[in-house]
Parts: structure tokens; C-alpha cells; sequence
């Protein structure tokens, strides 16, 4: 428990930065929508969504009849990149967990006390996660509170509510899924100075994916190797999170989380 503890306190820092750079950007997008409405908005909006290919709709999850004015496609628009940023906030995480006491050599230390590795790794991934779900309850409720604000008066709020808790639930899982996709793949590096870069790397490529898929219909396929597109904030307000995406979800996070333990065991210390 101590080292859950102290990881904790660690993280709070990255945690209370990330939930308010995202917090300040949800807020001055959202604070744009009662603009939204007049005649002269949507006209200009409807210019610029004309004047862009369809592919560059596509990878910004916009459609041409998508409604500004609705409360609820404005905010899958503002949250796409909220969802960026939470996804890599996961990597990060993920990859950070065994990073300092690795790079500082005071990991030889830790494992000199009575403490097995199994024990260490469960605090790690217990801390880490538990400061990400910290981060994405405080930028929710600043969502919810925000959406509450700006709303029209056929918006109510528990409407609102359900689906600000959906989309943040679909973000949840995007950052848990990075962050045990990148706690494994951290297990295979040397130096643990590598391993934030990487993690890094693995998301924007899987992201880039995420994008030719897309694109061109005829690679769509390849979504299923994109985790940042599994709960894109437009589907879920839409269609709702597809059942499927949940459950590759958790299978991808069930397995890293396993082979982490299994390698982590006989990984040779830095």
C-alpha cells in the first residue's frame, strides 16, 4: 500500500496538469457554442466544410450535414481531440510506470526488500490507473458542467449526462488499453530512457493507421489495429460504443497485462 501511495502523490502533479490544459480547452470550445446557432456562424461553418475534401472530413470525423448548432455533434467535435490527448496520457502512463526507479537505479534497491516483483508491478499498475481515472473524472465533470451552461433549452440534463458519461467511459478505455499495450512493450526495452518516446511512437502510428482506414474502404479492416479509433466521440453520440471495440478492448488489455507479468518476472534488472 505504501508504494501505491507514493506513486500516487508522484502522479498527482501530471495528473492535475493534463486534466486542466484539457479542462481550459474543453471550456473555451464549448463556451463558442451558443454562437453556433446564428445565421451568420452557420453560414461561415457550412463555407469552410464545403471548401474540404471528403478525406479530410473523414479523418476529423466530420460529415458535411453534421449540425454545429446541436449540442451534441458540437461536443463530439470538440472531444476528438480531448481524445488524443487522453489516449497518449495512457502511453505515458503506461510506459512511465517502471521508468524512474529503472533510469535512477534505485529499482536494486526495491527489490533487495521483501517485496516480490509481482507485488511492485500490481502497485504500479494500481497507482497508474488509478490516476488516470482521476484525470478523466475531473475533465468529465467539467464536460458535464460546461454542456450543462451552454445548453438550449430542449437539452436536459440528465440527457446530457448519459452521454457525456459515454463518451468518457469510451476514453477510459482508450487510455487503459495504451497503457497496457505500452507497459508491455516497455518490458522489452533496455533502457528505460526509450521507453516514453516509444510508447509515443506506438500510438501515433496506430493512430496513423486509425486514419488510412479511414480513407480508403478498402483497408477499413485495418480500424481493428487502431485502439484510438474504437471510441470516437461522433460514434457514440450517433450509434452509441459498439460492443465489439469493448471487448477487443479488454482482451488487448487482459493479455498485455499477463505477458507484462510473465516477462516483467525474468526481465534481467538495468
Amino acid at each position: 500500500m505504501n508504494i501505491i501511495f507514493f506513486e500516487c502523490r508522484r502522479l498527482l502533479k501530471s495528473c492535475v496538469l493534463w486534466s486542466s490544459i484539457c479542462s481550459i480547452l474543453i471550456i473555451f470550445s464549448m463556451a463558442l457554442f451558443p454562437s453556433m446557432g446564428t445565421s451568420e456562424m452557420k453560414e461561415l461553418v457550412d463555407g469552410q466544410l464545403e471548401a474540404l475534401s471528403e478525406n479530410l472530413l473523414k479523418i476529423f470525423n466530420i460529415d458535411k450535414a453534421m449540425d454545429f448548432s446541436n449540442l451534441y455533434s458540437y461536443l463530439a467535435y470538440s472531444l476528438q481531440y480531448i481524445s488524443i490527448a487522453s489516449g497518449i496520457y495512457g502511453a505515458i502512463l503506461g510506459a512511465s510506470a517502471l521508468k524512474k526507479e529503472e533510469s535512477q537505479g534505485t529499482i536494486s534497491f526495491l527489490y533487495a526488500k521483501p517485496i516480490t516483483r509481482r507485488k511492485i508491478l500490481n502497485a504500479k499498475i494500481i497507482s497508474h490507473l488509478a490516476i488516470y481515472f482521476l484525470y478523466i473524472l475531473i475533465i468529465g465533470i467539467v464536460t458535464f458542467l460546461i454542456c450543462f451552461l451552454v445548453k438550449k433549452s430542449d437539452n436536459n440534463a440528465r440527457q446530457i449526462f448519459s452521454k457525456v458519461t459515454l463518451i468518457f467511459f469510451g476514453f477510459l478505455l482508450t487510455g487503459v488499453t495504451f497503457f497496457a499495450i505500452s507497459l508491455l512493450m516497455i518490458t522489452f526495452l533496455k533502457k528505460a530512457i526509450e521507453s516514453i518516446p516509444f510508447s509515443l511512437a506506438l500510438f501515433f502510428v496506430t493512430y496513423f493507421i486509425g486514419v488510412m482506414a479511414k480513407i480508403k474502404k478498402e483497408i477499413s479492416w485495418l480500424k481493428y489495429f487502431s485502439p484510438a479509433d474504437y471510441f470516437s466521440a461522433n460514434e457514440i453520440i450517433n450509434t452509441g460504443i459498439q460492443e465489439k471495440f469493448i471487448l477487443i478492448s479488454w482482451l488487448i488489455v487482459i493479455f498485455s497485462f499477463l505477458a507484462t507479468y510473465f516477462i516483467y518476472g525474468k526481465k534481467d534488472l538495468s
